[in-house]
């Protein structure tokens, strides 16, 4: 498997392909984001699209949104939303995520979500939950 980052100026090749895939994790993660949000900030680059590929295939197995941020004076990879494949593929492939950040000059990768799934798909690979995001009507 391998990253593809998408370029800025790509997006829209890709975005027919992955549009129903995001919806979808969108809908997972309690719909707090729109789509044409997400695509707005991918084609300004204020957003990374992350491909995972087969080795000399170009089939999308895992598609990941995210950017790099500073949290507690260090660079950080946010992972903001996860589609495609499994979440049995999405561990297995942890590692390439952390390598690519972590090569990018990431000291941490943070994952997000509307439930506490992490801590227990990860509970092996030294995730932690750092904070609980609460939502109140005004």
């Amino acid at each position: 498997m391998r990253i593809e980052c998408v370029s800025p100026f790509h997006v829209n090749l890709m975005w027919s392909d992955l549009f129903n895939d995001i919806v979808n994790a969108i809908k997972k993660t309690g719909g707090h984001i729109r789509a044409n949000t997400i695509w707005n900030k991918l084609v300004v680059g204020d957003c990374n699209l992350l491909l995972f590929l087969e080795e000399n295939q170009h089939d999308i197995k895992i598609a990941v949104v995210g950017q790099f941020e500073e949290w507690d004076g260090e660079t950080v990879f946010h992972a903001n939303l996860v589609c495609k494949g499994t979440t049995k593929l999405w561990k297995e492939n942890l590692p390439l995520l952390k390598d690519w950040a972590a090569g990018h000059g990431a000291k941490k990768i943070i994952l997000a979500g509307q439930q506490d799934v992490y801590s227990r798909v990860f509970k092996e690979d030294n995730i932690k939950r750092v904070y609980t995001v609460y939502e109140m009507e005004i």
